[in-house]
């Protein structure tokens, strides 16, 4: 993850500023128009460096329109904010990992909380794919290739670490998975996985199969913790 964040802080040349761009704005436009501007935005965001969650949101919204559906499944769709949110969560963990500031516990938290997340995400995957496809999107909710698992795979842990940063105590998540409680009451976590079959069907007729990740975390008893 050290190399990851000193990857992901590299100042990067104007070519590749526009590169990453046009790649960003192509997964949130769901219009015509504006892609051009967005990307020469979200380029000059890159090229100063210290752009906010704002900034990329505000850029991302000339290449969208309100009144269109939005790419990616109903229920992960992707817009300006969502994708202003998730660069600030990477700037937000970057920064934290490159100094040294996340903690033993922070980092056992954002692998249970991330791990938990992939099953949830490898069920619904098929469907994920099968909504998405011959969209601009499509590329997003295919399984990683070998190449590309590294990458996605750290940039999710760090999205996760810079979750926590930001919103420790998260009221809608369960106990197990809020780092506040992790950080005064976790006492072990293990995770075991499993190959699963879809009840679902693909178009040729055969069955999916995703990896089934179950993760036991135990909490320390109110005894142990009034030791402490």
């Amino acid at each position: 993850m050290g190399i990851w964040a000193r990857y992901y802080q590299k100042q990067l040349s104007q070519d590749r500023s526009r590169q990453v761009a046009s790649q960003v704005v192509k997964q949130v436009h769901n219009y015509k128009g504006g892609q051009r501007v967005a990307t020469n935005k979200m380029a000059e965001a890159f090229n100063k460096g210290g752009y906010t969650q704002q900034d990329i949101s505000y850029a991302l919204h000339y290449a969208f329109d309100e009144t269109k559906p939005k790419n990616g499944p109903s229920d992960i769709s992707i817009s300006p904010e969502s994708m202003g949110e998730y660069f600030d969560l990477w700037n937000t963990a970057s920064e934290a990992i490159k100094k040294g500031q996340i903690s033993r516990v922070h980092w056992e938290w954002a692998r249970c909380f991330h791990l938990a997340e992939l099953t949830n995400y490898l069920k619904e995957q098929p469907q994920y794919a099968e909504e998405t496809k011959g969209s601009s999107v499509e590329h997003l909710f295919t399984p990683d290739t070998i190449e590309g698992l590294w990458s996605s795979t750290c940039a999710d842990l760090a999205a996760v670490i810079g979750l926590g940063l930001k919103y420790p105590s998260m009221p809608n998540a369960p106990e197990t998975l809020r780092l506040d409680v992790w950080e005064r009451k976790v006492k072990s976590a293990t995770v075991t996985s499993e190959v699963q079959v879809s009840p679902l069907f693909l178009p040729n007729g055969t069955h999916p199969t995703y990896l089934k990740i179950v993760e036991t975390v135990t909490l320390l008893s109110p005894k142990e913790i009034s030791l402490l």
